[in-house]
């Protein structure tokens, strides 16, 4: 089962962005009649859909899926979209779905489908009222061939009464098939009462005093006992087994904490007149709601639902009863395109899909709830919801603020005069992976903001101004992503957080930028100036825009086959020239935010990242890498191990993200703010790691690495040896799997990093090659 499931991309191959990966994905695994975003409302198609119209308003809306749904003897992957802006609610949801599938999927159960109208009578006296309920009864074949006229989907199935002193409330009970049905069994009703005030007068001459279309005993979008018991709109039961395993792995708790607190809420649910018992169905319901055209004030009537869990040596068996699910696949918003599409992304558009629509629901609403539960007893739910950022200073830097002063204020190494700017708004430029995550955890203006200068001359420049996060803020959202791993861990992260390399990364890279611009170094982008307000927490870089369309190799990652060995080793000469240049205490001094990195500091912490992935990854079969890493800990836990080259400048993060290749087949590096001080062969050892092919040779690698060494020998001492230079290669290495790549693999849990999988064997492969 492991092997058919696949995350939804995140990070965009080369010149793609994650939105068109994940749209891609999307289209390979559900065949949709045209794009999901090319649609729009049009007036002649909402004319019985609203009144007074004056525009729409949009909601984010976030790809679920996939979870496997067996019904019957089929098995499928499925998908839904949810519209919401709550943060963390997708990423829940697509959790549990993982977990879900991963046993082996959910089943589901239609137990029937009921729309109600219930029309009051109201009569003189009490025995007229009695009267009246035997005669409908009596009439009940005649009263259901009056509504037939009305509908070709509403079927009156039978007609209940409930007397109150003189006045009779008539329950007509429907099955409406593929719709909802409010507003047909209301056409269907309303037509019956004037059939039955008409004959029930001639036939009996008691006079009906007066009667209503309804008299709220349908508990039309009102929650209630009657409708929980007796059903409105489809009733539905999802179910599933988690193992013991998969709720450890994945859910990052463990049965007996689930189970233990699922049993300990029961009481006070009940005290406190709860009706049904679940965990937040309703964010399920509502986002689905949203995105397929359904009826939204039916959202908290449709959320009752009954949470029921067992628990097994093996682990959790759980089902979930939706008894008042008002859903349909034809009528109301549903013919609109933008739903229609997102009913269609379900296979559930049009007539004959409103069981298998109720029963995803289901489905997918049963992952929320495993997900939060887990989450809350875990401790990972405050965490992810809580306000990792802090609030706003007065003065944060907004888009507002950027004006053409400002822009040529900043641009203070950039002498000809600018005229003009705009924003560029059609961007496929997406941020790093530590600005996506601290954009997550803080309202900043953090990341790329493109313009385009104008200039005196009317030549256009292409400008992009990164906005850095604070060191500390990038904590954060690290902190963020491993509370949704183990809630251990993001602790261990914190307590550690001022020895990793993310400390003052909102300096290092305005002043590498600076000092390799006055060293006239021209393997980066051009550097145009800086804006620094401490207090107002500004970090802002100024300068040239790399694009795909100018560039020979950019954000390559995922291919290493374009990196031939001439241009890898015109990457190491490139960055050994910067190597050269920082490794006299002078120059270093041009970088004073930049330090040595020591990974002794934070030995716990790898070792927790480490026995995490070997869980995660146990599908890899590579356990016995994540012992050789486990030994490489316990050995430095004794003793750090001695470097013997000197230490200079490194790029910390050299590799195909962070380098191109010009047309020219000039070199280009950036995002320079994991720089730190170490030996020269932590970048090299990164760069081959993410460019040699999994099937590299030993001879192919040995010959980059003599050509390196020998470039290195030029500023070492005489007696440094090649078997130096490989013992601190290799102590690169290691350090690039504990402290770099064991990030990337429990992150890609979260988001997937295509490159990842392929990264650790290499790197894996090099040390075992020396």
């Amino acid at each position: 089962m492991k092997n058919d499931y696949q995350l939804a991309p995140g990070r965009g191959l080369m010149n793609q962005t994650a939105y068109e990966l994940r749209m891609a994905y999307l289209k390979s695994m559900v065949e949709l009649d045209g794009e999901l975003d090319s649609v729009n409302i049009r007036l002649e198609n909402i004319q019985n859909n609203i009144e007074s119209f004056i525009g729409t308003v949009e909601i984010p809306l976030g790809l679920i899926g996939p979870l496997r749904f067996v019904d019957g003897d089929q098995s499928e992957m499925v998908h839904a979209a949810v519209a919401t802006t709550e943060g963390a609610l997708a990423a829940s949801m697509n959790r549990g779905a993982k977990a879900i599938s991963e046993c082996g999927g959910f089943k589901a159960h239609v137990v029937h489908q009921k729309m109600l109208r219930t029309p009051m009578f109201t009569f003189g006296q009490m025995s007229e009222a009695i009267a009246f309920d035997q005669w409908i009864k009596k009439n009940f074949t005649e009263i259901k061939k009056v509504t037939q006229k009305y509908s070709n989907y509403a079927d009156l199935m039978e007609i209940s009464s409930v007397i109150i002193g003189k006045i009779a409330h008539l329950k007509f009970i429907y099955s409406t098939s593929d719709a909802s049905g409010q507003n047909m069994t209301t056409s269907c009703t309303w037509h019956a009462c004037l059939w039955i005030d008409e004959h029930f007068q001639q036939e009996t001459e008691i006079e009906i005093l007066h009667f209503v279309i309804d008299g709220n005993g349908a508990s039309d979008k009102k929650v209630s006992f009657y409708s929980m018991q007796n059903g409105r709109g489809t009733h539905v039961i999802s179910e599933c087994f988690l193992s013991n395993e998969i709720v450890e792995k994945t859910l990052r708790t463990t049965a007996d904490d689930m189970f233990r607190s699922y049993n300990h809420s029961m009481a006070i649910s009940r005290m406190d007149g709860m009706i049904g018992y679940n965990i937040n169905v309703a964010n399920t319901i509502a986002g689905i709601f949203a995105a397929t055209g359904q009826d939204l004030a039916c959202i908290h009537e449709s959320s009752t639902g009954i949470l029921q869990m067992e628990q097994t040596s093996e682990g959790l068996y759980i089902s979930l009863s939706l008894p008042n699910l008002v859903v349909g696949t034809v009528g109301g918003g549903t013919h609109l395109p933008a739903f229609s599409k997102m009913l269609e992304l379900m296979g559930c558009k049009g007539i004959g899909k409103v069981e298998r629509f109720s029963k995803l629901i289901a489905g997918f609403a049963l992952s929320l709830e495993v997900s939060t539960l887990a989450a809350i007893v875990s401790g990972q739910f405050v965490r992810a919801h809580q306000k990792l950022g802090r609030n706003k200073p007065v003065s944060w830097l907004l888009k507002s603020d950027i004006d053409l002063a400002f822009i040529s204020k900043g641009m203070n190494l950039f002498h000809p005069q600018i005229t003009s700017f705009k924003f560029r708004n059609d961007s496929n430029l997406e941020n790093g992976i530590l600005m996506d995550l601290t954009s997550r955890v803080s309202k900043k203006i953090i990341g790329f903001i493109e313009v385009d200068l104008t200039l005196a001359d009317e030549s256009l420049i292409p400008v992009l101004m990164k906005s850095k996060a604070l060191g500390t803020e990038v904590i954060d959202g690290l902190r963020f992503m491993a509370s949704n791993l183990n809630v251990q861990l993001s602790d261990t992260l914190f307590e550690h957080r001022q020895y990793l390399e993310y400390a003052n990364c909102e300096q290092k890279e305005i002043q590498v930028y600076q000092a390799l611009t006055n060293l006239g170094n021209r393997s980066i982008p051009a550097f145009y100036g800086s804006k620094i307000d401490e207090q107002a927490e500004i970090y802002l870089l100024f300068m040239e825009r790399l694009e795909a369309t100018t560039m020979q190799l950019f954000n390559s990652e995922n291919h290493p086959e374009k990196w031939t060995e001439q241009l890898k080793m015109n990457a190491i000469q490139a960055i050994h020239a910067i190597h050269s240049e920082f490794v006299n205490e002078e120059t270093k001094g041009q970088v004073p935010a930049v330090v040595v990195f020591d990974p002794s500091k934070a030995l716990e912490l790898y070792r927790q990242f480490n026995r995490l992935n070997s869980k995660d990854y146990e599908f890899l079969n590579m356990e016995e890498a994540f012992q050789y890493l486990d030994s490489v800990l316990d050995q430095w836990m004794k003793e750090m191990p001695m470097k013997k080259s000197k230490l200079t400048l490194v790029h910390n993060d050299f590799n195909p993200r962070n380098v191109g290749v010009r047309m020219d087949g000039r070199l280009c590096m950036y995002d320079w703010e994991l720089a730190s001080f170490n030996v020269p062969q932590r970048d090299v050892f990164e760069f081959l790691a993410f460019t040699l092919l999994e099937d590299f040779t030993t001879t192919e690698l040995e010959s980059v690495l003599k050509q390196h060494f020998h470039l290195m020998k030029e500023w070492n001492d005489t007696t440094y040896s090649y078997q130096d230079y490989l013992d601190d290669f290799k102590i690169a290495g290691d350090e690039f799997l504990l402290t770099r790549v064991s990030f990337y693999l429990a992150g890609s849990t979260l988001v997937h990093y295509p490159f990842i999988n392929r990264v650790f064997a290499v790197a894996l492969k090099m040390i075992q090659s020396i």
